[in-house]
């Protein structure tokens, strides 16, 4: 069951992200800088979730999400930190010189939060092929390796794990990250 499922990935991602600190504050806005339902600040290791906005499963995941991929961009040996540098470089040569396109942290979470951003990376191409699509592929490579989940075989459950990672990456339309990694209360 889907309820199952989502179990199983909180608990593999608990113990990718180790030592990350969960803090619930009344008002997350002066720390994010506008409403928000969560952030993930990568500085402190910490995630905040805000008393009355972010209590729910989703704010809850998806900012565990940030603070696991946050650890896989720190390694630029890897291939999918590689992939996604190549997508960066791509974009910054289609887009210019913008706030997603400044490094290789705010491209991801631009990508994953910002809506216009989003936007911009499925109209630009890389191999012919939108920047936007090659980016959530690389997203969901990396979940099911953070999560040691193969690259094939069940197909209907990697399925319903590619559909819970996209949802993961779409955060509520209002939302628009800055350095920290946040995503916006409704």
């Amino acid at each position: 069951s889907q309820v199952k499922r989502i179990r199983e990935i909180a608990a593999k991602l608990g113990n990718v992200v180790g030592s990350t600190q969960i803090q619930v504050v009344d008002d997350l806005s002066p720390l994010a800088g506008r409403r928000a339902a969560g952030l993930f600040s990568p500085e402190q290791n910490t995630i905040y979730i805000d008393a009355n906005n972010g209590m729910n499963v989703h704010t809850v995941l998806h900012e565990m999400f940030h603070a696991a991929t946050s650890a896989s961009l720190a390694n630029k040996s890897l291939p999918t930190t590689k992939q996604l540098q190549r997508m960066l470089d791509s974009a910054r040569e289609q887009l210019g010189e913008i706030y997603g396109t400044q490094n290789l942290d705010e491209f991801v979470a631009e990508s994953q939060s910002n809506p216009e951003f989003r936007s911009a990376l499925v109209l630009s191409r890389m191999d012919g092929v939108s920047i936007y699509s090659k980016f959530v592929d690389t997203m969901t490579k990396i979940m099911r390796r953070i999560l040691r989940l193969p690259s094939s075989g069940n197909t209907a459950q990697l399925r319903e794990l590619d559909r819970l990672v996209e949802g993961l990456l779409s955060p509520s339309p209002a939302t628009r990250a800055a350095p920290n990694m946040l995503m916006a209360a409704d």
